[in-house]
């Protein structure tokens, strides 16, 4: 969590915002399918591709923390390069790649990326959000 509100001004492109460590387990998994069903057959230790995307929004949530009220998740465009399983602990990066104020909306661009434990690559996404202040 950051220690001032990050507003548009505060947003430092290229500055690292940080790193969130998140731990996929039986009992998020079970969560996850007991709310939004399976939509990898079942029977099997691996996150689905939805659970990935969700927790990937959540990291940087958290990384761009306290943020301003009102934002607009406008977008994302991402690669999932591989699915996590059981025990796997996922660490969150998040770095600004863009901001530029159209018609007067504050637009940002965040490069996501997601690593395991033996730093293998397995999601990417540019995320772009209208930022509140």
């Amino acid at each position: 969590m950051l220690s001032e509100l990050l507003t548009f001004d505060r947003i430092e492109i290229g500055q690292s915002l940080g790193v969130h460590e998140s731990i996929i387990d039986q009992a998020a998994l079970d969560r996850w399918r007991a709310v939004y069903g399976d939509d990898v057959g079942g029977n099997t230790d691996a996150a689905p591709p939805d659970m990935v995307s969700g927790i990937v929004m959540a990291a940087q949530l958290e990384l761009t923390n306290p943020h301003p009220d009102g934002g607009l998740h406008a977008g994302q465009q991402y690669v999932l390069h591989r699915r996590p399983v059981i025990g796997d602990t996922l660490r969150t990066s998040s770095v600004p790649l863009s901001k530029e104020v159209r018609k007067g909306r504050r637009w940002v661009q965040m490069k996501t990326e997601t690593r395991d434990q033996q730093d293998r690559l397995i999601y990417e996404a540019v995320l772009t959000m209208i930022w509140a202040a």
